[in-house]
């Protein structure tokens, strides 16, 4: 089971849960908030500590008996005659996946890129001292957070509910790819690669602008198509080991063998498992629904987008 990343549309948040086997993976909205009525701490933190507590249930494949609030009242009677019967499988949450901004504000951290501390998994420190250090040697250069550092340093005095979850790991906060790699590394390296090329007159001489406008052009005649993966292999003269890097990464299972995590420098998962494509796609299927919902029924917006999805 994955908690999917929030999706945010102009006028409300969606939460997806991701259910994940060895022959399929089903996805669905778990809950949506309206922006403008979200306080996000104070209104979420009700929902995490229901959320926990089904969560705990199907971890040890159980039925419930009485409520989130300890009463049996809050449990309808059909579903309380089925408490004695045990689910039929265990469930249990293997990474919670979303962006950079999902991240900072669901576990409230306090170490992330913006700050002095840029990491909640390490010690990493910006400074004059670390320079060239930042971003390699993990494990050696800075010593890694142990899971109860994690909590203390680097979170909030309040932190998420769901780290009372069975299992949970600062491992299994999983940093979506297409924004670190495809939004963030791989675009900065094909515009650096590209001046590099342009600098060093591989398109001919003369002014930047008319040099840039010939890559331009050379560049439409080569693509197939217009991402970042293709860029970077127009560049591979250049920039070859990113280039084999991301070959090897779409050639890998989602597990990595052992020879590959030493060649990726990964800790064992392929990092291009858990990205967030899916998911922003889906934007395009629900934010009309949500515009209209809005438009049309503001006072029940959250059941209405709910209702409009389930029969479109």
């Amino acid at each position: 089971m994955c908690w999917a990343c929030a999706l945010r549309v102009s006028v409300c948040t969606i939460f997806q849960l991701k259910f994940c086997n060895q022959s399929a993976t089903f996805t669905v909205t778990f809950f949506l908030l309206t922006l403008g009525l979200s306080s996000w701490q104070e209104t979420l933190r009700p929902i995490y500590h229901r959320t926990l507590w089904s969560l705990k249930l199907a971890f040890n494949a159980r039925r419930p008996a009485h409520g989130p609030d300890g009463t049996h009242e809050s449990i309808p009677r059909m579903y309380r005659k089925m408490a004695k019967k045990p689910l039929s499988h265990s469930f249990a949450v293997t990474e919670y996946k979303g962006d950079w901004e999902f991240h900072t504000t669901q576990w409230q951290l306090s170490k992330f890129w913006r700050s002095n501390e840029l990491c909640h998994m390490c010690c990493a420190t910006k400074g004059p001292q670390f320079a060239g250090l930042s971003f390699t040697l993990f494990g050696a250069a800075f010593q890694r957070r142990s899971v109860a550092n994690s909590i203390l340093q680097c979170m909030g005095a309040s932190p998420n509910p769901l780290i009372l979850l069975d299992g949970w790991h600062n491992v299994l906060l999983r940093f979506c790819s297409m924004h670190t790699l495809a939004l963030g590394v791989y675009q900065t390296l094909c515009a650096e690669g590209l001046l590099w090329l342009t600098t060093n007159g591989c398109f001919g001489q003369g002014d930047m602008d008319v040099r840039l406008r010939k890559a331009f052009e050379t560049f439409k005649v080569w693509m197939k198509a217009f991402n970042c993966r293709i860029v970077l292999a127009f560049l591979a003269e250049s920039r070859y080991e990113i280039s084999q890097f991301q070959n090897e990464m779409e050639d890998a299972g989602r597990f990595l063998t052992m020879e590959q995590a030493e060649r990726l420098y990964d800790r064992g998962l392929n990092p291009s498992s858990y990205h967030c494509y899916s998911e922003e796609d889906f934007l395009g299927l629900i934010k009309p629904l949500a515009v209209k919902s809005a438009a049309s029924t503001p006072k029940k917006f959250e059941v209405t987008v709910l209702k409009r999805y389930v029969m479109r």
